[in-house]
């Protein structure tokens, strides 16, 4: 059903038809997320309400618009527009990596290449400086690029440093780490209790899929259990493929069983042309991930657990995009829009570069910086009567520079899918609490 009147003051609708099997264009689900309403409507309903906004007359409608009218909150403004805005530092220490992923999405721009230290030390002394922001809570994230911990030495350097800065200049630091895991040693996990470093790692969780797709699954697991031996309790996250799309309840089970003291789990589907080359392999997969990602979010809860993936992150709030952009620091002293994107042999490096560390001094392209997160150009067409709108904002830029058009549709869907369904599990709650009836129930589904 077409409603472009509520789509133009940011009214969207779900058909449940694909969420519950009913007859499309019967029942859906109405959302204003401005308003922080959303709530379960038929077609003549929508119609009138539809109608409502265009020409004002009908009282019942009048009632339930003043329900559904947008806050006050300018979620536009939000947007940074400088990078002297930016809060969160990451760093890529290296483009250098001991695994070969199969999914990976910076194979191709493996080197030697390390950061310099004088490099690190000109970013530090830009980022944790309080004339630069009126924040006084920082965070830095070290990744790869590679991994991270083949370059330890700086990793020291950024620790000390950092927090040392932090202390002198007022201001509060986190810092994470994520890890493929295979190279922590207990003299490297003291020195990351010491500095209070989160630490996450990159893990498939099952022996025989780690193996496959990673590959040191024992190793891995060894230094899991040594950093929780340690008092660090990392989190753990996994890339979802084919291969264990169907076993993300197993993968819970064996978290809780292998590694108690793990409270939180990430599970993102990868990112891969190479594995799913056409839409509706892209389709069918998404199909799988979203049905079994939320029986293991069930589990989760059973064990004390969370367990994410961006789609659920980004339900959390509402977003005027989907990326802010970021202040990444990589190995060669350039500043990237994203993390993703590190090395000068990968495809979309010299479209996300818009700074560089020059003759001892951090300098930006402010005016391609602008263009890049331009905030009246970062919407698709369809995002407009889309209604996970507000959380997804336009999506991810790599997906975007990743996938072709029919692939990043097949995101779409899924994301849209997604939102509506962490709306209808939280109508669904209500439902039960207050009336004693689900959400089944009262739409006069048997078959559950």
């Amino acid at each position: 059903m077409q409603v472009p009147n509520l789509n133009d003051h940011n009214i969207q609708l779900a058909d449940l038809s694909r969420h519950y099997g009913i007859e499309e264009g019967k029942v859906f689900l109405v959302y204003a997320p401005l308003a922080g309403v959303f709530f379960l409507a038929d077609a003549d309903t929508v119609q009138r309400l539809e109608a409502f906004v265009e020409n004002g007359d009908d009282e019942e409608m009048e009632e339930l618009w003043a329900q559904l009218k947008e806050n006050s909150e300018d979620y536009r403004s939000s947007i940074v527009e400088e990078p002297s805005q930016f809060t969160r530092l990451s760093i890529l220490p290296n483009l250098t990596c001991n695994l070969s992923c199969a999914y990976c999405y910076s194979a191709k721009g493996r080197s030697k290449m390390e950061i310099d230290e004088s490099h690190l030390k000109i970013m530090l002394d830009y980022f944790i400086d309080c004339r630069r922001t009126s924040s006084r809570h920082l965070s830095i994230f070290i990744s790869g690029g590679g991994e991270p911990l083949l370059s330890w030495e700086k990793l020291r350097f950024i620790l000390g440093y950092s927090r040392q800065r932090a202390v002198a200049q007022g201001f509060t630091l986190d810092i994470f780490l994520m890890t493929n895991g295979t190279l922590i040693t207990s003299d490297i996990a003291h020195e990351l209790k010491e500095q209070d470093v989160n630490v996450g790692v990159s893990f498939e969780i099952l022996p025989d899929v780690q193996d496959s797709q990673r590959g040191s699954f024992h190793k891995v697991s060894q230094n899991i259990r040594l950093l929780l031996d340690m008092g660090i309790v990392p989190n753990i996250s996994s890339v979802i493929t084919g291969l264990n799309v169907d076993r993300m309840e197993e993968m819970a089970d064996t978290v809780a069983a292998s590694y108690p003291g793990i409270r939180h789990l990430n599970f993102d589907p990868a990112m891969s042309s190479d594995i799913f080359p056409d839409s509706e392999r892209l389709d069918a997969f998404y199909q799988k991930f979203i049905h079994n990602f939320f029986k293991a979010k069930e589990l989760c809860k059973k064990y004390g657990m969370t367990l994410d993936c961006n789609v659920v992150r980004k339900a959390e709030k509402l977003f005027p995009r989907y990326c802010q952009g970021k202040l990444c620091l990589t190995p060669e002293g350039k500043i990237s829009i994203c993390h993703s994107v590190s090395s000068p042999r990968e495809a979309a490096y010299q479209k996300v570069v818009y700074g560089e560390i020059r003759n001892g001094q951090l300098a930006f392209d402010t005016g391609k910086f602008k263009s890049f997160i331009d905030k009246e150009n970062f919407l698709l067409p369809r995002c407009h009567s889309c209604i996970a709108r507000w959380h997804c904002a336009g999506g991810c830029m790599m997906y975007r520079m990743n996938y072709n058009e029919e692939q990043f549709e097949a995101v779409c869907r899924f994301t849209a899918y997604a939102i509506t369904e962490i709306l209808l599990k939280r109508l669904d709650a209500s439902f039960k609490k207050e009336q004693g009836q689900s959400i089944r129930q009262l739409l006069g589904i048997t078959n559950i």
